[in-house]
C-alpha cells in the first residue's frame, strides 16, 4: 500500500493510527495535525449527509442523525469528489441500523428524501428554462406584432 492509499484509508477510520511517514513543516506532532484533518473530513461527510437527507435528519433529530451519519461515514467512504453525491446507499444502511429497527419506514423515507434533494437542481433548472422560454416567447410575440404592423403600414 502506498502512502497516499494509507493516508486515505486512515483518514476515515477514527481509531486508526496516524499514517507513517507524515511530517509537519514546523516540527509539531503530525498525529495531532492528522487528527484535526480527520475530524474536518468526518464533519464534512456528516454535513453532506445532513444536506442530502434533510427530512430524515429532522425526523430523527440532530443527535441521533449525527451518530448514524458518523457510523455510516466510517463504513462507507465517498466514491466521488462531489459531496452532493455522497450517501447514495444511506437508505440501505438505515434499514440495517439496529437503533432504527423500530422505524421500519425510515429507509423508504430516506429514499424519498434523497430523491427530492437529487431532483431539486433539475426542477430549478427547468423553472429557469420555462421562465427564459416565456420571456423569449413574449419577445417573439412583440417582434411578430411589430412586423405585422409594419406590413400593414406598407400595404
Amino acid at each position: 500500500m502506498n502512502m497516499q492509499t494509507d493516508f486515505a484509508c486512515k483518514l476515515l477510520q477514527q481509531t486508526a493510527a496516524c499514517p507513517t511517514g507524515l511530517r509537519s513543516w514546523n516540527g509539531s506532532d503530525p498525529a495531532q495535525r492528522f487528527a484535526v484533518y480527520r475530524n474536518n473530513a468526518a464533519v464534512s461527510l456528516q454535513g453532506a449527509l445532513a444536506d442530502n437527507y434533510p427530512v430524515t435528519r429532522a425526523m430523527l433529530g440532530d443527535d441521533f442523525f449525527r451518530v448514524m451519519a458518523q457510523l455510516y461515514s466510517a463504513a462507507e467512504p465517498p466514491r466521488s469528489a462531489l459531496l452532493k453525491e455522497y450517501g447514495e446507499s444511506f437508505a440501505t444502511f438505515i434499514e440495517h441500523f439496529p437503533a432504527a429497527s423500530g422505524l421500519p419506514y425510515l429507509g423508504d423515507l430516506a429514499r424519498l428524501d434523497r430523491g427530492q434533494t437529487d431532483e431539486a437542481p433539475v426542477t430549478q433548472t427547468m423553472a429557469r428554462n420555462v421562465s427564459f422560454d416565456a420571456q423569449k416567447g413574449a419577445q417573439d410575440l412583440q417582434r411578430l406584432q411589430f412586423l405585422q404592423q409594419a406590413q400593414q403600414q406598407a400595404d
